[in-house]
């Protein structure tokens, strides 16, 4: 997915919004003539909700691959003084996409077969660990940015913009991605990979 560091913002945007939108429109329609029909039938509708699931799902895995490319291979290619260790960051990207998969396909599933009351109690704990990695995810692909643009030891301060911008995701990709797709093609000058 390294691609997502060349390709310019619009291109991005259209990705996402093309995805959710055939999501939603086949959601839509196959619901509005189940509805019609009066053929609620728990099988078409478990597909129909993974079909939803899938396509509305892009912009979350578009937005996971575009945070670990920024934190990951930026800090990479940083000077040793200041790279940091991205053990924790690649552990706390793949427990939180893997958490937000399983707690996707668990939602599926109640489709056909009802959750209990417990079930949403026993989730919580794991949404708040999700959350707390999350924004640690966004912090460390912000710091990471920043870092390889000003090739200098950063405040917090120096990365609100950054932050702000990845919290406000696709929008603040017209504004960060213009960067990325310079320091791609700086890596690449040097004959270094992505």
């Amino acid at each position: 997915m390294k691609f997502l560091m060349k390709l310019k913002a619009w291109q991005i945007a259209l990705i996402i919004v093309a995805g959710s939108l055939i999501a939603s429109t086949i959601f839509g329609s196959v619901l509005f003539v189940s509805f019609l029909t009066s053929s609620f039938d728990k099988n078409i509708l478990l597909k129909l909700f993974t079909t939803y699931f899938v396509g509305t799902s892009i912009p979350y895995i578009i937005h996971f691959f575009w945070t670990w490319n920024i934190g990951f291979t930026l800090n990479r290619h940083l000077p040793e003084d200041l790279k940091k260790s991205s053990t924790f960051f690649k552990f706390s990207m793949i427990f939180s996409f893997a958490y937000t998969v399983t707690f996707a396909f668990g939602f599926m599933l109640s489709v056909t077969h009802p959750l209990s009351a417990g079930f949403f109690v026993g989730i919580v704990p794991f949404h708040a660990v999700v959350t707390a990695l999350s924004a640690y995810n966004i912090f460390y692909a912000a710091r990471s940015l920043k870092l390889y643009e000003l090739k200098r030891k950063v405040q917090t301060e120096d990365i609100l913009y950054n932050l702000f911008m990845i919290l406000i995701f696709p929008i603040g990709i017209f504004f960060l991605q213009p960067k990325v797709n310079q320091f791609a093609k700086e890596i690449e000058d040097r004959g270094a990979s992505l």
